[in-house]
């Protein structure tokens, strides 16, 4: 399993509506919800958590959205992704503050939403989020363990010491690998080419050529020092070079003559290119 800390975003505005609209985003689809700490049902937790941030209301972000995912290969019940929402924020030291669990069920990975309030309901201290990603990790692979789930991969290695699991740090060579493996196009790509092609609806490169085109592409493309060699370069692979807004587009060449686009903009950052 994988623990992610969902980034807060200017656009939910004002922090009275920080805790509604996640309640509402959690719990419209959600196949299960509890509550902890927490009086009445979920529909009462937005306010009583904008009350709880009274007690501290130079905290500017007080609301908390942390999701944990099962890889496709489990099947966790409902009682038991609440139960490690539970056991995680116990963890992560917030397990009397006041929090509203989601299990969700709309995507091919089970996964549970946990909306928790920083702000302490009998001190106003605000939990610490500090090295979150790491103390998450850490906690995903003690439930991983104590509740018999195959063990995800993560940024840290895991030493299984007298006193409990432990992290440590990847060698160097782990990330040249990978980094070989994603040049190489072995690996998918990361999440800011998948959010531009959500947004686009366009397949990026690397999806749509196999690797040893798409690594030929690249390697001819880096070595063009002028515009003939860059358009030239693609149609022996049946692609266009497209000028699009401030970089280009490599296209697909189809029998009537237009072209199908493909996501991948790319600068051009060699003397010729730069200088118009």
């Amino acid at each position: 399993m994988i623990a992610k800390v969902i980034p807060n975003r200017a656009a939910y505005g004002p922090v009275r509506c920080a805790f509604a609209a996640r309640v509402k985003y959690i719990c419209d689809k959600a196949a299960a919800i509890e509550t902890a700490n927490l009086a009445g049902e979920w529909t009462d937790a937005a306010a009583q958590m904008r009350m709880t941030h009274g007690l501290s209301p130079n905290i500017r972000h007080p609301a908390a959205h942390i999701v944990l995912t099962w890889p496709e290969t489990e099947r966790p019940t409902d009682r038991q992704m609440i139960f490690a929402a539970r056991m995680a924020m116990i963890d992560f030291c917030a397990g009397a503050h006041q929090m509203l669990i989601a299990v969700h069920r709309d995507r091919i990975n089970s996964h549970v939403h946990i909306l928790l309030n920083r702000i302490h309901p009998m001190t106003g201290r605000a939990l610490s989020m500090s090295h979150d990603y790491a103390r998450l990790e850490l906690i995903c692979r003690r439930l991983e363990k104590r509740m018999g789930w195959s063990a995800d991969r993560g940024r840290f290695g895991v030493i299984d010491g007298g006193g409990g699991l432990h992290l440590a740090p990847k060698p160097a060579a782990h990330w040249h690998a990978k980094l070989c493996d994603r040049e190489a196009g072995l690996r998918p790509d990361g999440s800011a080419v998948r959010a531009q092609e959500l947004r686009t609806g366009l397949p990026s490169l690397r999806d749509f050529l196999p690797p040893p085109i798409f690594n030929w592409l690249r390697r001819h493309l880096d070595k063009a020092d002028d515009w003939q060699t860059v358009h030239q370069t693609p149609w022996a692979g049946g692609l266009r070079y497209v000028v699009h807004k401030a970089g280009a587009r490599i296209a697909q060449m189809n029998d009537l003559g237009p072209c199908l686009p493909v996501n991948w903009v790319r600068r051009m950052d060699c003397g010729a290119c730069s200088s118009g």
